[in-house]
């Protein structure tokens, strides 16, 4: 990824230092985001991205189209939308999700404190009647996060290495898709978010993610997620991500495992 500085640094940020695309739109891994802002823009230059993503777990499937824009190595904002649907019927939930993120502090690589970044995610469902029969006490709300990430150039067996951490203040259901809180439980709270990745080369990384969720909803218990995955980064055009998830026990139905696939133009 980051060894290989002279050659993929050209015309902008080095190689992967956008990230991929996480399902809530912007840059990161596949379950959270990460400090990083995507695509490749400099200071003094824009970036785009692009991403589509689709997991399928044991009784359910999530699929996510979204776009992102980034300004002069500072401010990012991001728009996605999920669709969640249950594969036995009766569950096909929209939610639209708009994002902005805006780096505060370091750079990803070259400093040898972590780049420190503040998130707001804004959810709206679609056709919220599901969250409405479950209890939910809202169908749109907010998430915020404080994100730090540190790339280490010479990491363990002299690869290169990044490790990501979130601090996540939400009252979400299942990322907002059931809706946020509940007349019980209606308090948001932090949870904390973790992801790792060793590059094995300068195009291929294997790694890992978890987030901590809230559980709001009474009889429906909310796991904590995580997933293993390698990303392929054939250009900085393009990205592919490949995943394994565990996301344990969603609106009832439980062990969910499955796989998730992302690709990603950046421009």
């Amino acid at each position: 990824m980051f060894i290989y500085e002279h050659s993929f640094a050209e015309n902008g940020k080095l190689l992967a230092t956008s990230a991929v695309g996480p399902v809530e739109g912007g840059a990161g891994g596949g379950l959270i985001p990460w400090a990083v802002l995507t695509g490749y823009a400099t200071q003094d230059e824009i970036g785009y991205s692009a991403t589509m993503s689709e997991a399928d777990v044991s009784d359910y499937s999530l699929s996510s189209h979204g776009l992102a824009v980034s300004a002069y190595d500072r401010v990012e904002i991001s728009f996605a939308q999920l669709r969640f649907e249950n594969k036995v019927g009766g569950v096909d939930i929209k939610q639209n999700v708009l994002g902005i993120k805006a780096k505060l502090y370091g750079d990803v690589v070259y400093d040898t404190w972590p780049q420190i970044s503040l998130g707001i995610q804004h959810k709206t469902l679609l056709n919220p009647e599901i969250a409405q029969v479950l209890g939910a006490s809202d169908e749109d709300g907010q998430d915020v996060y404080l994100s730090a990430a540190k790339v280490w150039l010479n990491g363990p067996l002299n690869r290169t290495v990044l490790v990501n951490t979130n601090i996540r203040y939400s009252k979400a259901n299942q990322l907002g898709l059931l809706g946020y809180g509940t007349d019980a439980n209606d308090d948001a709270e932090l949870s904390l978010e973790f992801a790792a990745a060793v590059f094995l080369n300068r195009r291929l990384a294997i790694g890992m993610e978890y987030r901590q969720k809230p559980d709001n909803i009474d009889g429906l218990t909310e796991d904590d997620w995580q997933d293993f995955f390698v990303a392929y980064f054939p250009s900085k055009s393009v990205s592919l991500t490949l995943a394994y998830l565990q996301l344990g026990e969603i609106a009832g139905f439980k062990d969910q495992d499955g796989t998730y696939f992302s690709i990603q133009g950046s421009f």
